[in-house]
């Protein structure tokens, strides 16, 4: 069933396509180099890559999943597993990170490697690529599966033009265009979600009343189970434990061992491109583009860039990304 879109849904999907694609034209001359290229020369501004973060974070997935989620018996609840989250990305920065910064973590791989053998290394690797390319395939889906139902294309080519476009201006603009459209797509869904608040609340028989009387009726705003349970997922301690371990292997394994590999007192080698290097990257540099958002969807462009906010001065980094 296809939705019917109104004059202003057209031209919000108009404008947010189009300036897609010209933020990434708009950035086409500004890569001169490899590390231009993937990492924005280092210089984008922190709350930029902070919002690049979260948008790419927060996938179709999340957004088509999780209101049916807290919809149902679970209401709040499910804010336990962002505290798991919460906790994960801690023991990241607490343990992981300073070892990058020395220098003593290279790759969450190579440490598998010297601890348990080729054979461990390879398969976490394996392993690692194929679920990232089933996580990556399933927001695609769902995002394609979004568009069918708005302009009423069929599925493959709805899945085609998303990626299509996302290819696009990663193509020509490199990270930068990544991190400042995902900056412009975070405010749209924000906005939109606010909006989306108002419209539904407004549609209620007494508005705010209304909300909050079925809200407090059906225990949505209980937030933490603190009862210990196998059978119940929905608990405080499961959603840390969980949480946690799922920060620890996105935002630790995935995301360090994308990123550029650090050597004190190595002299920058990286060659310089000239001004479309997108066009004179050569085959030997494809280690890099198995991690660059350019084959990638937009979950995994966070292995990458989380690598743009990342800067071990004073050293330097050698061309090629640690390929997995």
């Amino acid at each position: 069933m296809r939705i019917p879109l109104g004059n202003l849904d057209i031209l919000v999907l108009f404008v947010a396509v189009l300036a897609s694609i010209l933020i990434g034209l708009r950035f086409r001359g500004k890569n001169d180099s490899i590390e231009s290229y993937l990492l924005g020369d280092r210089n984008l501004p922190w709350w930029a890559i902070l919002g690049s973060i979260v948008a790419t974070e927060t996938s179709t997935a999340t957004v088509l999943s999780v209101p049916g989620y807290g919809y149902g018996p679970v209401g709040f609840g499910f804010l336990q597993l962002v505290l798991g989250f919460v906790l994960g990305r801690i023991l990241v920065v607490y343990f992981l990170l300073p070892k990058y910064f020395e220098g003593k973590l290279m790759s969450a791989y190579e440490v598998l490697g010297k601890r348990f053998g080729g054979f461990t290394k390879r398969g976490a690797s394996i392993l690692f690529l194929v679920t990232r390319n089933l996580g990556d395939g399933l927001r695609l889906f769902l995002a394609a599966m979004v568009l069918e139902k708005l302009v009423g294309w069929p599925l493959a080519w709805s899945s085609v033009a998303m990626g299509g476009i996302t290819i696009l201006y990663t193509y020509f603009g490199g990270m930068r265009s990544v991190v400042w459209n995902d900056c412009v797509q975070f405010t749209i869904y924000m906005i939109g979600a606010i909006a989306a608040v108002f419209v539904i609340v407004s549609d209620l028989p007494e508005g705010w009343k209304s909300f909050y009387e079925y809200a407090v009726a059906n225990n949505k705003f209980a937030m933490f189970d603190f009862q210990f349970s196998i059978s119940n997922p929905n608990n405080l301690w499961a959603g840390l434990i969980g949480g946690a371990a799922i920060s620890l292997g996105s935002h630790g394994s995935s995301r360090l061992s994308g990123s550029f590999r650090p050597r004190s007192g190595a002299r920058d080698e990286r060659p310089q491109m000239g001004p479309h290097c997108h066009r004179r990257i050569r085959p030997w540099s494809s280690a890099a583009f198995s991690a660059s958002p350019m084959n990638q969807a937009s979950s995994s462009t966070t292995t990458v860039r989380s690598s743009v906010a990342l800067k071990p001065s004073p050293a330097l980094v050698s061309p090629p990304i640690q390929a997995v």
